[in-house]
C-alpha cells in the first residue's frame, strides 16, 4: 500500500520507474534517476490514454494528490481531458502559444525558423503574460528601453505582430492587441558599396592571403614528411590558388549578391556548374539555386565565368582536403559547415584597408547591375528582395545619377 512514508523512502535507480497507488486507480509516483519524485495521474478519454503531472512530492502530500487525481478522473469520465485543458490554458500565454502552436507551425513551414528564437529570447519576460495583455503601451515602453538599431527593434516587433496575427487566424484570440501599433521611424540609411578601387584592394588582399597560406601549408607538409607522415593536399597539386573557404566565399558573394546566411547554408546539390571536375556532369547554364531564404521564395542566380571557375576549383580542392565531396559548399578543413566568418573577414578588410561589412558585397553586386543598365525588376529578382520597392529604395541614388547623366546628354547630338 502506498503511504507518505513509503514515498519518502523511494530510492532512484538507473532508469525512471513508477509506483502506483492502490487506492486511486491511475495515480502513481514517478521516480527519476536524479531522485526527483512527482505525482502523476493516468486516465483515458474516449479511449485515448493521457497522463498529467500533478506536482512534486516535495510540495504535495499523498492525501492531496489523491484528491486532485480523483477530480481529474471524474472529468475524464465526463469526456474532459485535463491535459487538453492545461494546453488550452497555456496557449493563452505568449510562451505557451509559441511552444504549443506557433513553433511547430514555423518549423514545418519555414526553412529559417529564427523568428522563434528571437521571440523566445527577446520577449522572455512576457512568456507568462496572456496574449491579450500585451498592449501597445507595454511595447512602446519596451522599445524606449532598447539600445539596438531602430530597424532591428522594428524587426523584432514585426515578428511579434506576425505571431499574434496567427493567434487571431487560429481563433485563439479575437483581435491582435498590436494591430494599430506603428513602427518606429528609421533614420535614412546610406547604402554603401565598394568602389572599383576598393574591390581591387580586397581581391588583392585575398590573393596575398592565399599565397601566404599556401607557403604555410608547404612548410607544414615538410614538417610532416620529416616525421614520416603523409602530407596534406596543397592548392598547387589541384591547379588552384585557393587556400581555403574565404576566397570562394567572397567571390561568390560579389558575383551573385547572395546573403551571408544563404552562402553558409549553400549545398553542392544546389550548385549547377558548366563542367563539374569532381562528378563530370555538365550544364549549359551554370547557376545556383537559392532555397527559400529571407523572403521564403526560391530563386535562381546564373554564374559568370569567374564564379563558376572559382567554384569548380574550390570543389576540387575541398574534396581533396576532406577526402570526399562535402555536403555544404563552404566548409572548414574537416568538412564541417561554417557558422561564421567574422574573424577572417575582419582580418581581410583590415589588410585591404576597406572598412565595410560582409553585406557590402551583396550591395556591390546590386549596384554594378544597376550601373550596367539592368532593370530594377531583374535586379530585385536576383537579389531576392520581397518587393521591387525595396530594391528601388536601396539603389535610388544610382537611378537618380543615371537620370541626371541622361538629361545632361540631351541636345549633345543636336
Amino acid at each position: 500500500m502506498l503511504t507518505q512514508r513509503k514515498i519518502e523512502l523511494l530510492k532512484p535507480r538507473g532508469a525512471r520507474y513508477k509506483v502506483s497507488d492502490d487506492r486511486v486507480t491511475g495515480l502513481f509516483v514517478r521516480v527519476e534517476p536524479t531522485g526527483r519524485k512527482s505525482f502523476y495521474v493516468y486516465y483515458r478519454v474516449n479511449g485515448r490514454a493521457s497522463q498529467v503531472k500533478l506536482a512534486s512530492t516535495q510540495i504535495m502530500t499523498l492525501s492531496d494528490a489523491r484528491e486532485v487525481a480523483s477530480g481529474v478522473l471524474l472529468k475524464a469520465r465526463l469526456g474532459v481531458s485535463e491535459a487538453k485543458e492545461r494546453r488550452a490554458a497555456l496557449s493563452q500565454t505568449l510562451g505557451g502559444f509559441l511552444e504549443v502552436h506557433y513553433k511547430p507551425w514555423v518549423m514545418a513551414n519555414h526553412s529559417r525558423p529564427d523568428a522563434i528564437q528571437i521571440l523566445e529570447n527577446t520577449f522572455k519576460a512576457w512568456h507568462t503574460k496572456p496574449l491579450t495583455d500585451i498592449t501597445m503601451m507595454e511595447v512602446d515602453r519596451w522599445r524606449s528601453q532598447q539600445t539596438l538599431a531602430t530597424s532591428t527593434v522594428n524587426g523584432y516587433v514585426r515578428k511579434l505582430k506576425t505571431a499574434l496575427n496567427k493567434a487571431v487566424e487560429w481563433d485563439i484570440i479575437e483581435k491582435n492587441p498590436l494591430e494599430r501599433l506603428r513602427k518606429l521611424k528609421e533614420p535614412e540609411v546610406v547604402i554603401r558599396w565598394l568602389t572599383e578601387g576598393e574591390e581591387k584592394r580586397l581581391l588583392d588582399a585575398l590573393s596575398e592571403r592565399d599565397q601566404a597560406r599556401a607557403l604555410e601549408r608547404t612548410s607544414y607538409n615538410n614538417w610532416l614528411k620529416d616525421r614520416g607522415q603523409s602530407p596534406k593536399p596543397t592548392p598547387e597539386e589541384y591547379e588552384t590558388n585557393i587556400s581555403d573557404h574565404l576566397t570562394p566565399l567572397v567571390i561568390i558573394a560579389l558575383r551573385t549578391g547572395m546573403r551571408r546566411s544563404e552562402l553558409l547554408r549553400l549545398r553542392w546539390a544546389e550548385v549547377l556548374l558548366s563542367k563539374d571536375d569532381v562528378t563530370g556532369t555538365e550544364s549549359d547554364v551554370p547557376m545556383i539555386t537559392v532555397q527559400a531564404g529571407k523572403t521564403g521564395k526560391v530563386r535562381y542566380i546564373p554564374l559568370n565565368d569567374e564564379a563558376s571557375q572559382t567554384l569548380r576549383e574550390w570543389k576540387r580542392f575541398s574534396t581533396a582536403l576532406v577526402g570526399k565531396t562535402p555536403e555544404h559548399v563552404f566548409v572548414n578543413g574537416r568538412g564541417q559547415p561554417l557558422n561564421s566568418v567574422k574573424t577572417s573577414w575582419r582580418n581581410l578588410t583590415l589588410k585591404a584597408n576597406v572598412n565595410v561589412g560582409f553585406h557590402t558585397l551583396r550591395r556591390t553586386f546590386g549596384s554594378r547591375l544597376v550601373q550596367k543598365g539592368i532593370s530594377i525588376y531583374q535586379v530585385s529578382k536576383l537579389l531576392g528582395h520581397s518587393t521591387v520597392t525595396t530594391t528601388e529604395q536601396h539603389y535610388a541614388a544610382l537611378n537618380q545619377q543615371d537620370a541626371l547623366t541622361a538629361v545632361r546628354t540631351l541636345g549633345e547630338s543636336l
